[in-house]
């Protein structure tokens, strides 16, 4: 469980990393809802075989890892999200 949070807490340290910077001219920002984020390297390739993901989506945030499943409550708080007891399943 530890190391599903660890990634689940990697994931989000990630995508509020990029909320401070601006979106490239060419490329709109992926809107936060209805879009399948996957931890990516800085190379751009996914950490092991299986991608591990995040999804937000009215309310709910739900990810995948290697081993685990989790989800969440999560609200929006400025630029910041605040998130509620997580769960997990195998």
């Amino acid at each position: 469980m530890r190391t599903t949070v660890a990634i689940l807490f990697a994931m989000l340290m990630l995508l509020s990393a990029c909320a401070g910077s601006a979106p490239a001219p060419s490329k709109p920002a992926a809107p936060l809802e209805g879009t399948p984020w996957t931890l990516r390297d800085f190379a751009g390739n996914p950490p092991s075989a299986r991608p591990v993901t995040l999804r937000f989506d009215s309310g709910t945030v739900s990810g995948s890892a290697p081993c685990n499943s989790v989800s969440a409550s999560y609200t929006r708080e400025g630029d910041g999200l605040r998130f509620g007891p997580i769960s997990r399943s195998k």
